[in-house]
């Protein structure tokens, strides 16, 4: 009796730990991973634009008159779980309506999850900008180009800030950022292009000298991100956080319309969609 319950007590010890590591990320001690090489993709929140979220409208617009909005334009999301165990990932397959995918579908193999991260956060920021544009200009009103970021160390840095309003560059009148951008490849790294802005309310023309790309010697590089935005003190903000990738983009420009002209686009009705 003393033999069989050692045998099955010294038997049971493997069982147990390796029960215990199946639900573990990582051994103790060490950096070792110990998650499986998958993502779960499913449904995530659902978000409507017409709304608040913490009490704050999902599409905030400041400077105008705001039209009565009612019912729904829902913007559907999608999410995304990393790091599993082995026990969460088969829990998530058997027991929710996720779908396993490798993990180099959702994190490529020269990425790592931070990058894939920004990379996300930077193109649900363009979504937001390319959203407010098609608005405005289903809307005729006018729109005006700003400058969003600066790279630290390009040749606009020092010269540029966030938050200008560029006017026109090598002369030409600027009305979009991809018109923006089509001046700028038009030269050469080396070649100075003048960028005329707005400044905290000053006109200002600057000279700067374009460098070699990153990315490709060959292409100009002058090192500012841009965003379209109202004329005026017309203000579009969007109050959503974690959310990530190119996704969105129709749902915010029908609730922008929606705000800005009269009646009720969805006719008070519940609508759900997504789009870039």
């Amino acid at each position: 009796m003393n033999r069989r319950f050692t045998t099955l007590t010294f038997g049971a010890i493997p069982v147990f730990a390796l029960a215990a590591l199946v639900n573990l990320d990582h051994i103790p001690g060490t950096n070792i991973a110990l998650t499986v090489p998958y993502a779960a993709e499913g449904p995530g929140p659902m978000f409507n634009t017409l709304g608040k979220v913490n009490d704050v409208d999902v599409v905030q617009i400041t400077g105008t008159d705001v039209d009565h909005t009612s019912g729904n334009l829902n913007m559907t999301t999608v999410s995304v779980r990393t790091n599993m165990t082995l026990v969460q990932a088969i829990s998530r397959w058997l027991l929710t309506s996720d779908n396993l995918v490798p993990i180099d579908q959702v994190i490529p193999q020269n990425k790592t999850e931070e990058e894939v991260n920004q990379l996300n956060q930077q193109a649900f920021l363009s979504s937001e900008s390319s959203a407010t544009t098609a608005a405005l200009r289903y809307l005729k009103k006018p729109l005006e180009v700003e400058i969003a970021e600066v790279v630290a160390g390009s040749p606009a840095d020092g010269s540029l800030s966030a938050g200008d309003r560029i006017v026109s560059i090598a002369g030409e009148k600027v009305d979009s950022g991809g018109h923006a951008q089509k001046i700028v490849r038009s030269k050469k790294p080396g070649d100075d292009i003048t960028v005329t802005v707005r400044h905290q309310g000053t006109t200002e023309e600057k000279t700067i000298t374009l460098a070699e790309h990153p990315s490709d010697k060959k292409l100009p590089f002058l090192g500012i991100s841009m965003t379209t935005v109202p004329t005026g003190d017309i203000t579009v903000k969007y109050n959503l956080e974690d959310v990530g990738g190119p996704s969105a983009g129709m749902m915010f420009a029908l609730a922008v319309i929606d705000k800005l002209s009269p009646g009720q686009l969805n006719h008070g009705k519940y609508v759900v969609g997504t789009g870039t």
